[in-house]
């Protein structure tokens, strides 16, 4: 239908009208155009536009045959604005609504979380909200610092402050604040007036030092050299010495000094000069006077250095018998007049009998040692003791020599070679018990003979020889053949088929040697080797047909398996009895 849409309502009647030729008449009713049956008819109407920030949508919709609008608001473009950081920044973005879409509008700077500032921290922006910094922590660590923060070097600052150190006393100096090693002792006052003997010190009382002198830092510890002062200025001063001058004695030297009288002595007193000595007394001197005998100064007869002569008495001297008599001068003293003695000879001193002066001396051994094989010991004597001591006399003597019995084989020393031993019969100390002497001996060969034997493999023994003599060497070793020590095995048999066609067969060790293997295999041709499947279990699965379980004869063949077979032992009841 074009253009507008008609509504056509056909009114029959049972009775029908009749017109005037007698006919059923069909009334037809003609209705006015409607605008649309459903709302696909009012798409025209469908629009996207623009309200304000909100973006809308009409709707066409179909209501009473005729075409309305229904709108809805799609979305607020206001959603979309956002706060947000940009480096340290906060900006906020504002969208509007232009041709049904949002776009962005405006952004703006709402503020700027850096305030510049360094000594605060660096701010920062999150979440479009503005984070606080951290202030740098200036605190050196050192406790006699000024510590700060400086704006304008963007640093910190740490200045040293002495009095932060001082410890309010004056005697150990000025105390000072080193930047890195904090507080630092000051230099002590130095109070030494360079005078050894003052008292120095510090005074803390009057920020100033004392220098005190004092007689005791003199004092020596003697007594003879005086007491020692203290000088402020010049330091120690000696003092007067001791004065012991009354306890000198005057020299004597001479010939006629009383009280002796004697005009013969040398009269002598030494000189003595009295001194002080420690801990504190005058040496005293020995008065006496000395009065000796001079022969040189005062005429004496006689002195310490000229004696008197002694009285000769050897002209008595001579043999009374067989016995000889001897007379020893008699000595003259020097008396204390300093003249001498005049003794006269008295008794012989001594008397030597059977002197040889007197009598005829004849020696005879008494008698003889040997001391080696060629020499002897004799030992003499005289035939009266004043002939003289007995002496000794070294004298050869072939009775001294060493005796042995005969020569001895004794053992074997090297090949060839024999030692032979005989042993001393004479007794003597420095002869030796025993000699020996080396000498050839054909006897004397060195063989080795078999002294043990051990399986040590197949077919092979270790066999230790040992010498006939010591001398020959050590005992050894050598591996040698030896049938004995033969690996033994059973005939082969067949032990199981390894691969298709393949028997592996078997040997056991009937020796029981370690080193043989227990068992031995190879592998030989075998036709009984072959692989063949054999059904060892049947399931039925279906109608007419069953699963049949198969297992090889021999593991090496596979796996077990699995085929599914006809089995018309397992067919339906129904089928097998319409067949």
């Amino acid at each position: 239908m074009i253009g507008m849409m008609f509504l056509l309502l056909v009114n029959l009647s049972s009775a029908g009208l009749l017109n005037y030729y007698g006919k059923i008449v069909t009334t037809v009713t003609i209705l006015a155009p409607k605008e649309c049956q459903t709302d696909d008819d009012c798409n025209k109407l469908d629009d996207d536009y623009c309200d304000g920030d909100l973006i809308k949508h009409d709707e066409g919709r179909c209501v009473d045959y005729e075409c309305t609008t229904e709108t809805t608001t799609v979305q607020d473009c206001n959603d979309l604005d956002n706060d947000y950081c940009y480096g340290t920044e906060i900006k906020h973005d504002d969208y509007t609504c232009d041709n049904a879409n949002c776009v962005l509008d405006e952004t703006t700077l709402i503020q700027d979380c850096d305030n510049g500032g360094w000594c605060d921290g660096e701010e920062t922006c999150a979440d479009a909200t503005c984070v606080a910094g951290t202030a740098p922590d200036c605190d050196d660590g050192v406790g006699c610092t000024d510590d700060s923060c400086n704006e304008v070097t963007d640093s910190c600052e740490n200045i040293p402050v002495d009095s932060y150190c001082d410890d309010g006393f004056w005697c150990n100096g000025d105390e000072t604040c080193d930047a890195l090693d904090d507080c630092q002792a000051g230099t002590p006052v130095d109070c030494d007036d360079s005078v050894s003997c003052t008292d120095d010190s510090c005074n803390e009382v009057t920020d100033s030092c004392d220098n005190i002198a004092n007689d005791a830092n003199c004092d020596d510890g003697l007594f003879c050299n005086g007491v020692e002062t203290c000088d402020a200025i010049n330091d120690c001063q000696s003092g007067t010495p001791i004065d012991c001058s009354a306890n000198d004695i005057t020299a004597v030297s001479e010939c006629f000094y009383n009280p002796d009288d004697i005009d013969y002595t040398w009269d002598y007193r030494e000189a003595f000069t009295s001194v002080c000595v420690e801990p504190g007394t005058c040496t005293t001197g020995d008065e006496t006077i000395t009065h000796t005998c001079d022969y040189d100064t005062c005429g004496a007869e006689c002195d310490a250095s000229n004696a008197c002569e002694d009285t000769d008495c050897d002209e008595l001297d001579g043999c009374v018998g067989n016995d000889y008599y001897d007379y020893d001068d008699v000595p003259n003293d020097c008396l204390c007049d300093c003249t001498c003695e005049t003794n006269s000879c008295g008794a012989p001193t001594d008397i030597s009998y059977n002197d040889t002066r007197c009598v005829e001396c004849t020696v005879s051994e008494r008698s003889r040692v040997c001391i080696n094989e060629t020499h002897a010991r004799v030992t003499y004597q005289w035939n009266y003791d004043t002939c003289g001591e007995p002496y000794n006399e070294t004298e050869e003597d072939q009775s001294c020599s060493c005796q042995y019995d005969c020569w001895e084989d004794d053992e074997c020393v090297s090949d060839g070679f024999m030692i032979q031993v005989r042993y001393e019969t004479s007794d003597f100390d420095y002869c030796e018990d025993e000699q020996y002497q080396e000498v050839e001996n054909p006897e004397c060969d060195c063989e080795a003979e078999e002294t043990g034997r051990e399986c040590v493999s197949d077919g092979f023994a270790e066999v230790t020889y040992s010498w006939n003599y010591a001398y020959c060497g050590c005992s050894y070793t050598d591996t040698v053949e030896d049938e004995s020590c033969s690996c033994e095995y059973t005939e082969w048999q067949d032990d199981e088929c390894i691969e298709d066609g393949i028997m592996r067969q078997i040997k056991t060790e009937t020796t029981d040697f370690d080193y043989c293997e227990d068992e031995q295999y190879q592998e030989v041709e075998n036709p009984e080797c072959d692989c063949e499947s054999e059904e060892t279990g049947r399931i039925c699965i279906d109608d007419g047909y069953a699963d049949v379980t198969y297992e090889w004869n021999y593991d090496y063949c596979g796996c077990s398996y699995t085929d599914t077979v006809e089995d018309e032992s397992f067919l339906d009841m129904n089928t097998a009895q319409e067949n």
